[in-house]
């Protein structure tokens, strides 16, 4: 049995069925391409602030702020240059 991260490495999302994960990636469905690849920081960046305004209700300014304060310690991001 592989063991597979439990959350997404580029957004943190956690993986509460097969289906949020890209096949076996550790990157969800919403952090990458159609090809797999992932998307750029700045793509992830602003997905994140627009799904914490439209389901959370917060402040655009204030959902970036989150959202850049939690990417940026993620795998994804914490080993290369954003």
């Amino acid at each position: 049995m592989t063991d597979l991260c439990q959350s997404c490495n580029s957004c943190g999302m956690p993986f509460s069925n097969p289906a949020d994960r890209y096949q076996n990636s550790p990157y969800c469905v919403y952090c990458t391409n159609s090809d797999g690849s992932l998307k750029t920081y700045s793509q992830v960046l602003s997905d994140t602030v627009n799904h914490l305004v439209k389901h959370q209700g917060i402040d655009a300014a204030v959902a970036h702020e989150i959202a850049n304060s939690t990417l940026k310690d993620l795998p994804a991001w914490k080993e290369n240059k954003i």
